[in-house]
C-alpha cells in the first residue's frame, strides 16, 4: 500500500509539472509583452520594424518588432489570443519546434514586408504569430479532426471577413491603434500565406516518405 501511495503521488507530481510546462510560455509571452507594451517610447522605437533603419542593418527589428505594440489595448488585442495558440502550440508540437516557427515566421514576414510592401515604414504587433500560428494548428487540427473542420472553417471564414474589413477600412480594431496608424493587413495574408505553405511542404514530404 505504501507503494502505491508514493507511485500515485509521483503520478500527480509529473502531472502537475507537465502542467506547468504547458503554462510556461504562454506566462512568457504575456509578461514580456505586457512590460514592452509600457515601455518607453524610446525603446519601443528601437525594437519596431522599421524599413530605414533595416537598411541599414539593425536586423534584430525583423523578430522585435513583433513583440512590440502602439498602445496597452494593441498589446492585449494581440496577447491573449496569442497566449492560447502558443499553449496549443506548444502542446502538439514541443518547445523546441514552437520556438523554431515563432523565430522562422517572424523574420520571413518581416523580410516579406520589406521587399513586398515598399509603402510600409514602421510596423509593431504580434498578429503576424496569431495568423500564422492559428492558420498552422488550424489546418494540422482539421487534418487530424474531420469532426472540427466545419467549426473551423467558419472560423476561417471569419478572419477572412476581418481581413477584408482591415483593407478596406472597416475594422473596428483600427481604434486600437493611434491616429495615422493603419492596419497591417499585408502581415497577416503574408503569416496566413506562410502556414498554408509550410502544411502544404509537410503534406509532400509525408507522402513521399
Amino acid at each position: 500500500a505504501f507503494c502505491s501511495r508514493v507511485a500515485a503521488g509521483d503520478s500527480l507530481m509529473m502531472g502537475d509539472s507537465k502542467i506547468v510546462g504547458q503554462l510556461t510560455w504562454p506566462l512568457v509571452v504575456l509578461g514580456v509583452g505586457l512590460g514592452l507594451a509600457w515601455a518607453p517610447e524610446g525603446v519601443l522605437a528601437a525594437l519596431q520594424w522599421d524599413r530605414g533603419a533595416l537598411q541599414d542593418g539593425q536586423w534584430w527589428r525583423l523578430w522585435t518588432g513583433h513583440a512590440v505594440h502602439f498602445s496597452a489595448t494593441h498589446a492585449m488585442s494581440d496577447l491573449v489570443p496569442l497566449a492560447f495558440l502558443v499553449a496549443w502550440a506548444q502542446a502538439r508540437w514541443g518547445s523546441a519546434k514552437l520556438l523554431l516557427a515563432l523565430c522562422l515566421s517572424a523574420a520571413v514576414v518581416s523580410l516579406g514586408l520589406l521587399w513586398l510592401v515598399p509603402d510600409m515604414q514602421q510596423y509593431r504587433g504580434a498578429s503576424v504569430w496569431v495568423t500564422f500560428l492559428g492558420v498552422a494548428l488550424g489546418l494540422q487540427a482539421g487534418w487530424q479532426r474531420p469532426e472540427w473542420r466545419w467549426a473551423l472553417l467558419g472560423v476561417a471564414l471569419l478572419a477572412a471577413a476581418k481581413t477584408l474589413a482591415d483593407i478596406y477600412g472597416g475594422s473596428g480594431l483600427a481604434s486600437n491603434l493611434p491616429p495615422g496608424v493603419d492596419v497591417a493587413w499585408e502581415a497577416h495574408l503574408l503569416g496566413a500565406a506562410l502556414a498554408l505553405g509550410a502544411a502544404a511542404t509537410s503534406i509532400k514530404f509525408r507522402r513521399l516518405s
